[in-house]
């Protein structure tokens, strides 16, 4: 018996230190997360536009270092459509979408960390002049190798409204227009 309560005993404290560990690996891994979140902001807001698109196509250009592959492509293609077409339907439209905002503040902070799917959800705060903090937008970023990428960008008034699925109704949209305009000059 002494022996049965031993082993319970060297169970039951391996468990906690695996515990113990995780927990740690998390909270490093989630910090690791919130860093790579700031190192964007701390690189995209003083590029200083004040046209959304332009600072948009300065980050999609760059994109495989800050993107994961599908949200890469998604914002390639509707950069791609707005460079070709004046009048085109776009996720970005006239505001800026890492911003969520038409005139940026001069600070963006990443705060609160959570898990999501297999990865982070790191939340932004916009620091506007005056002292004034608001939620800027929620940030879905995913592990490539051993590097971070964004996978995904929410509002945080309408969390499951995704930048991912706004691009797609986007090309839908667009690829709709053009199915009518072909469809028109056959007659």
């Amino acid at each position: 018996m002494p022996h049965r309560l031993l082993f319970a005993a060297r169970l039951a404290i391996a468990c906690r230190s695996a515990d113990t560990r995780d927990a740690v690996t998390d909270a490093e891994d989630a910090q690791s997360a919130r860093r790579f979140v700031q190192a964007f902001y701390d690189w995209y807001v003083p590029l200083g536009d004040r046209a959304p698109a332009t600072r948009l196509y300065r980050v999609v250009a760059r994109g495989p270092q800050w993107f994961t592959p599908m949200l890469q492509h998604a914002l390639q293609r509707d950069v791609d459509a707005q460079r070709n077409v004046a009048d085109i339907v776009s996720v970005v439209g006239d505001f800026d979408p890492f911003l969520n905002a038409q005139d940026p503040c001069p600070h963006y902070a990443a705060l609160a960390v959570v898990p999501r799917g297999t990865g982070w959800q790191v939340a932004v705060s916009a620091q506007c002049e005056g002292g004034v903090a608001t939620p800027a937008v929620l940030l879905d970023v995913a592990r490539e190798g051993t590097d971070w990428r964004f996978a995904n960008v929410r509002m945080p008034e309408r969390p499951t409204v995704d930048l991912v699925s706004q691009r797609e109704a986007a090309q839908a949209m667009r690829d709709s227009v053009s199915r009518s305009d072909t469809a028109r000059s056959s007659y």
